[in-house]
């Protein structure tokens, strides 16, 4: 199980934000002036692009320094771009669940320069979970597509919130 973070914002500009993290594929990122393009969030085969910007990869989101970085996760969200004055908050990053409809699991023969998916969503050890609730960081829930708008649960449990600073969390329950 992986968790997407969400892409960070630029120190410049308070209206430069960084995209959600989590879903199948992470939110896009924004930015602010005239070059480059909008730093796309990872999905399930791929890191986020951006044009001069910096693609995120494998677990890792895009980094240019200065700028909006790319949240990591399953595969990261590209990092934004710092070109002739544009700068912008980074793509999230997505999320994987092994056994979660939609998701692309990697194959073991993947390597760091290789990854090859599956095209199935169980983890190659077979281990996986049932009964999987999605919901990315803008509150909205992924089966093998984004669906409707359900609320991001707060850390206590308690309510909804959206987006979070800091360290996320997951809850499992044991169904035994």
């Amino acid at each position: 199980m992986i968790a997407g973070g969400g892409g960070g914002a630029a120190t410049y500009y308070a209206y430069s934000t960084g995209g959600y993290g989590g879903g199948l594929i992470g939110g896009s990122g924004s930015k602010y002036g005239v070059n480059g393009s909008i730093p796309l969030g990872g999905s399930q085969i791929a890191g986020g692009t951006a044009t001069n910007g910096v693609s995120g990869s494998f677990g890792i989101g895009g980094n240019r320094g200065g700028v909006g970085k790319g949240g990591g996760g399953y595969y990261g969200g590209a990092g934004a771009c710092h070109a002739g004055g544009t700068v912008g908050g980074g793509g999230g990053g997505s999320s994987f669940i092994s056994g979660h409809n939609g998701c692309n699991a990697v194959s073991a023969s993947s390597t760091s320069g290789n990854m090859v998916h599956t095209g199935q969503s169980v983890h190659y050890s077979g281990l996986s979970f049932t009964n999987t609730i999605m919901i990315d960081g803008a509150g909205y829930q992924w089966t093998t597509a984004k669906g409707s708008y359900v609320g991001m649960p707060d850390l206590a449990g308690t309510g909804t919130m959206t987006g979070n600073t800091g360290h996320g969390q997951v809850k499992i329950t044991p169904l035994n």
